[in-house]
Formats: structure tokens, sequence, C-alpha cells
């Protein structure tokens, strides 16, 4: 189930409106997850820098269950990059990404972990 979380200090008007849709698309399929599973969370205007600069920035936190290994960052970081470059119209040093490999027991949805689920 993976969760992304894109901070920027873009105003709102400033995203196009398909970015929320088209990032997970991208992620899911380089990670061959169903997109169904994904969530995406949006903040825009955040007073935020990158580098010591509050230049125009974006931020993306991308956690998931596998598929954030050092074998996978390298073409997920190439797709993010790019993608939020074109749709944010940010340069390449102005986005950072984080990636986080969850635990099946630390995530939920439906009232079940993860975990849970798999077992049922």
């Amino acid at each position: 189930m993976p969760v992304l979380r894109v901070v920027t200090s873009l105003a709102s008007r400033q995203v196009p409106p398909d970015f929320e849709t088209g990032l997970p698309k991208v992620i899911a399929a380089i990670m061959n997850k169903d997109l169904s599973r994904f969530w995406l969370e949006l903040t825009t205007d955040a007073r935020l820098t990158l580098g010591g600069s509050s230049e125009p920035a974006a931020c993306v936190f991308v956690k998931s269950i596998g598929c954030v290994s050092a074998a996978e960052t390298p073409n997920l970081t190439e797709k993010i990059t790019a993608f939020c470059e074109e749709k944010l119209q940010l340069p390449k040093d102005r986005i950072g990404i984080q990636f986080f490999d969850l635990d099946p027991n630390l995530i939920a949805r439906g009232g079940l972990t993860v975990a849970e689920k798999s077992k049922q």
C-alpha cells in the first residue's frame, strides 16, 4: 500500500489538476503495484527550504512495503524527478525525494493492517 506525500512551496494554482492522479500512475508502473492501493497527500504553499534556499521546491516522500530497495530507487528517482520537473516546472536540483520501506504491521486500511489482511 504505497503512501505518497508531496510538499511544495508552489501555490496550489501552480500545480496542474492531473498531478495527484499522474504521480501514482508513474510510480505504480515501476513498482508493479495496483493503482487502487495508492494514497497521495499534496501540500502546497509550504514554507520550504532546500539546500538553504527558499526558491520554489518540492519534497516527495515515497513509503511502500518493499519496492524501495537500492535496486529500485534509482529508476524511481529518475521517473519521479522527470514527472515533477515537467508538471511542477521545477529544476531537478529543487526536487528532493525520500524513500521509506514500510513494515506491513505499521500500515492499515479498512480497519486491518496489511499484515493482518495477508493472513486472511
